[in-house]
């Protein structure tokens, strides 16, 4: 833009309004130039949040004997430490692997949560749970 000026206007526009010309674009911008992206950081506190899934490795595959075995991972995270929790699950997703899991998952981690947010897959629709727990 102050090229622009200096080309259009010779001699009238030198170096030493460079910076209020910047100045005055960025305040320009900022009332009415294009909409910014809002970006809200999350704040998890510690104990509020565990987080549940099943996973499949796409790269690994597991044999025994030979043979090929199926099976899921079931994972699960606390939303403010990261700590995890994996196990092996054989077959597919079910209420028996979620609740296998889960259950398995707050007795390692040593902690009572009070929310737990999973996602359950039923065809052709996404449901999210995110029940309280009563402690």
């Amino acid at each position: 833009m102050f090229e622009y000026l200096q080309q259009k206007y010779p001699g009238k526009y030198g170096q030493s309004i460079v910076r209020t010309l910047q100045r005055r674009v960025q305040q320009w911008k900022a009332t009415s130039g294009p909409a910014q992206s809002v970006m809200f950081e999350l704040e998890h506190q510690p104990g509020v949040m565990g987080l549940s899934d099943f996973t499949k490795l796409k790269q690994v595959q597991v044999t025994i004997g030979g043979q090929p075995f199926e099976h899921l991972l079931y994972h699960y995270r606390l939303a403010y430490s990261g700590w995890q929790y994996v196990q092996v699950i054989q077959g597919g997703e079910s209420f028996v692997a979620l609740a296998e899991g889960l259950q398995n998952a707050l007795a390692a981690s040593g902690v009572v949560h009070k929310n737990i947010a999973a996602i359950v897959l039923v065809p052709p629709t996404v449901t999210w749970v995110n029940a309280p727990m009563k402690i």
